[in-house]
């Protein structure tokens, strides 16, 4: 116990302490932020994608029903070739327009979601690189601290 101020040789600074303290868990805390957002980001992308698959079987389904009305009851000519009425086609192809629209729909809505993911992949690279700071910063503290003991133990024992 050093008899000037009664604390013992070699504790450190109870600000250093605290600053440590705050630090590290201020980059926990950094850390699980990032984990929760990839983890949403994670579950919105798998849950798009179970959707447009479903979307799909329908879309196939609709134009199977297009066809199958359309066909109904037709017959095959003398040449024993099938003959499509006029309006099979034009019915296909508003179906098949519909489809185009919903499907430029998704592509500009994952577009979208890829750049949000950009967004948040950069934003986790920067809170990483601040807790790398701030870790290195911890270190820095630390091995301070262990110079300034040996420093003091080193003075102590001449």
């Amino acid at each position: 116990t050093d008899p000037r101020s009664g604390s013992s040789v070699g504790m450190s600074d109870p600000i250093d302490v605290n600053v440590f303290i705050v630090l590290l868990v201020g980059s926990i805390v950094a850390w699980l932020i990032a984990l929760w957002r990839y983890a949403e980001a994670e579950n919105k992308v798998a849950t798009q994608s179970s959707v447009h698959s479903v979307d799909n079987t329908k879309e196939a389904e609709n134009v199977m029903k297009v066809l199958c009305t359309e066909c109904r009851g037709k017959s095959t000519s003398e040449d024993g070739t099938f003959h499509f009425p006029a309006n099979t086609f034009e019915s296909l192809g508003r179906l098949l327009d519909e489809i185009l629209k919903k499907k430029q729909v998704e592509i500009d809505h994952l577009k979208t979601t890829c750049e949000e993911q950009k967004s948040a992949i950069s934003k986790l690279q920067e809170i990483k690189a601040i807790g790398d700071e701030k870790e290195q910063y911890l270190l820095d503290i630390i091995q301070n601290q262990n110079e300034e003991m040996r420093l003091l133990l080193d003075t102590r024992q001449e």
